[in-house]
């Protein structure tokens, strides 16, 4: 005990058994308002503040030093942030803010304190969803304007969508962890798609949307083999002239220098030459001339074309027309694939 502004105060209290040591300070008023620090041997820290017999809650210290914060009084008490420490995530340290529901009763009840946004000291932004006790990352934003969008339960978040300050849209399947790139959405609406497992993810289609007065709707569906960095361009359809072009060779180190010596036209016929420099030669098919066994396999390379396209339709913000119009070439080109020759 002490005298404190000439009245005999308690300072200090030692619960040994318990392992606790508490402090009070800072004694207010003839109701003795004052201050609680009270330190365990494990080393957490509680603070308290208040009347005497009516002290509340206001700060939790943790051993790892993460710090947690508290406003209101009695049911009304609730958390307001909580400071996590650099050990926690790597060197960098995070604040967290809390939105705490009514209760029915018209008081926040500190069991419904949920976490709804994290600021991390370099500058990220992580908003978060879900009820108290199962909030879950819903979107982080980076100090360079990209911004990250999640799915799935607590613990198992997995990154869907990611927006570039430039426009570009990245989209991602798979589970945390092992999200690979799926599908790019460019600036200018242009589409890539993506196959192979996260980090080796190679290009295996594009669209390409026409620009310009008159050209709405127009685009063109690329298809590339190879693997990542290596890919090769294999065939291209264009919906303004309706033709299918069938690339050979190329380096894999160089752009667009694949050979184009076969296009399948809008009408179904086949146009082939030995070489660049060559003209086109239109071939007339008939049963008699095109085995069967060649005309299913462009059947099959058609119809695979096909169910490309028909996974392009799935996603979002894709241009609705230039989609019909791809489809009705497609259906065209089946109708008279079977006069074709590989």
């Amino acid at each position: 005990w002490m005298l404190v502004r000439g009245e005999l105060q308690e300072v200090r209290r030692d619960l040994v058994d318990a392992g606790w040591r508490c402090f009070f300070t800072d004694y207010r008023g003839g109701n003795k308002w004052c201050k609680v620090r009270c330190v365990h041997k494990s080393g957490r820290e509680v603070y308290y503040e208040g009347e005497w017999r009516k002290k509340w809650l206001r700060m939790v210290i943790a051993p790892n030093r993460t710090v947690i914060y508290f406003a209101g009084a009695g049911a009304d008490l609730h958390k307001v942030r909580t400071y996590l420490p650099p050990s926690e995530f790597g060197g960098v340290d995070a604040l967290v803010h809390y939105d705490t529901r009514d209760d029915g009763s018209g008081r926040r009840a500190l069991r419904l304190s949920r976490a709804v946004r994290m600021e991390f000291s370099d500058g990220r932004l992580r908003t978060l969803e879900g009820e108290a006790g199962k909030e879950r990352i819903a979107k982080t934003t980076y100090p360079s304007g990209v911004f990250q969008e999640f799915e799935g339960a607590r613990g198992e978040e997995f990154i869907v969508r990611q927006v570039n300050p430039d426009g570009m849209t990245v989209h991602y399947v798979g589970a945390k962890g092992e999200e690979r790139v799926h599908r790019v959405v460019h600036p200018g609406g242009h589409i890539s798609l993506f196959t192979g497992d996260k980090g080796s993810e190679s290009l295996h289609a594009a669209i390409c949307f026409a620009e310009g007065n008159g050209s709405e709707g127009m685009c063109s569906l690329t298809t590339y083999e190879g693997g990542k960095g290596e890919e090769l361009r294999k065939r291209k359809l264009n919906t303004r002239t309706g033709i299918v072009q069938v690339f050979t060779g190329g380096d894999p180190g160089l752009q667009n220098n694949e050979e184009c010596n076969r296009t399948l036209r809008r009408d179904g016929r086949l146009q082939t030459r030995e070489h660049g420099l060559e003209n086109w030669v239109v071939h007339q098919e008939t049963a008699l001339s095109v085995p069967a066994i060649k005309r299913q396999r462009v059947k099959e390379k058609a119809q695979a074309l096909w169910a490309e396209l028909e996974t392009l339709s799935e996603g979002p913000n894709l241009k609705e027309q230039a989609l019909i119009e791809m489809g009705e070439h497609f259906k065209a080109l089946q109708a008279a694939v079977d006069e074709c020759v590989a």
